[in-house]
């Protein structure tokens, strides 16, 4: 009888197992395909300066490598077990692991970006040279490199990589102080950069509504232009901040608790607390509806505003 029930566990896990891998699978390449759609077809179309656009193809390249590292580990796991006699056996080199340690070394990445984009909002907003942002811009993405860099070298550094493994985690034992660490940091910049955004925001709204009346077009060109790129990028923040927190939540009670699961459930439930990859799906989309609806409501508004002279050019 207990054979019976071992035997029904271990398949019921194993096969929700994969429906995950599966659903993050999925996940994934729709996300790399609305990516590459979103930059060769529409960034063009778009009224971003040249700084933003910088930041949006970084943001949208970091999606992607995440999006293809963590993929193509998910995909190897699948293939090895649908062609594997036995769950036991189901094992893949654990040289592979090294893309889903990469996905994990750039996954602080998005933070960065995300307060970099915020930063050299602030600096559009206090009227700061294209010249002191494109510098700022160089120097922010320089060191979201680096720091992804250490975070990997620091995490995975002493990783073994010899023999198979049943699943790539990204969680390294004897580096689990300095994950934690940077767990709890990358939550409250985060947060920090989710309310800053928003008065910014807010900030840059009631700026314009006291000096629409103002008769230099320039300036007030520049103010719209930056609102605009404020309006399309914070639900994009948003969608991070809450996928991040409740990644933050499960990663911490999988960690905490891990003493009252099996090694089986706990692999489960590792696995299913990775949010990040309907980050990279849901982030870029939203922000390609956002644009597409600015084109439209700037489309009626020109519009509207060529209506009336074409009828009194009628009317003459």
């Amino acid at each position: 009888r207990w054979t019976v029930i071992a035997i029904f566990q271990r398949n019921c896990t194993t096969g929700l197992l994969q429906s995950v891998r599966w659903l993050q699978i999925f996940t994934m390449i729709a996300s790399i395909i609305i990516v590459v759609y979103r930059t060769l077809r529409h960034l063009s179309r778009t009224i971003f300066d040249c700084v933003t656009i910088w930041f949006i193809k970084t943001l949208f390249f970091i999606a992607c490598l995440y999006s293809s590292g963590l993929g193509f580990t998910q995909i190897a796991q699948v293939i090895v077990r649908s062609i594997a006699s036995n769950p036991c056996d189901a094992q893949i080199p654990k040289g592979i692991c090294l893309f889903r340690m990469a996905a994990a070394s750039i996954t602080p990445s998005f933070v960065f970006i995300h307060s970099c984009i915020t930063i050299q909002q602030a600096l559009a907003t206090f009227r700061y040279s294209i010249r002191i942002q494109k510098d700022v811009a160089r120097l922010a993405i320089f060191i979201t490199i680096c720091y992804a860099i250490i975070f990997g070298a620091i995490s995975f550094g002493n990783e073994n990589l010899t023999g198979k493994t049943q699943c790539c985690t990204s969680f390294n034992p004897n580096s689990e102080f300095f994950i934690i660490f940077n767990l709890n940091f990358l939550m409250a910049v985060d947060v920090i950069n989710s309310i800053f955004a928003l008065l910014l925001l807010r900030y840059n709204k009631i700026t314009l509504m006291k000096k629409r009346m103002m008769f230099d077009i320039k300036r007030t060109f520049h103010r719209v232009q930056n609102l605009n790129a404020m309006e399309q990028f914070f639900p994009m923040i948003c969608i991070h901040t809450i996928l991040h927190f409740i990644d933050f939540c499960l990663y911490s009670y999988s960690y905490y608790f891990r003493p009252n699961f099996t090694q089986a459930q706990f692999t489960i439930l590792y696995t299913s607390v990775n949010v990040m990859p309907y980050y990279c799906l849901f982030g870029p989309l939203v922000f390609l509806i956002m644009t597409k609806l600015d084109r439209f409501r700037r489309r009626d508004h020109v519009q509207h505003l060529i209506a009336p002279m074409q009828h009194d050019t009628a009317q003459d």
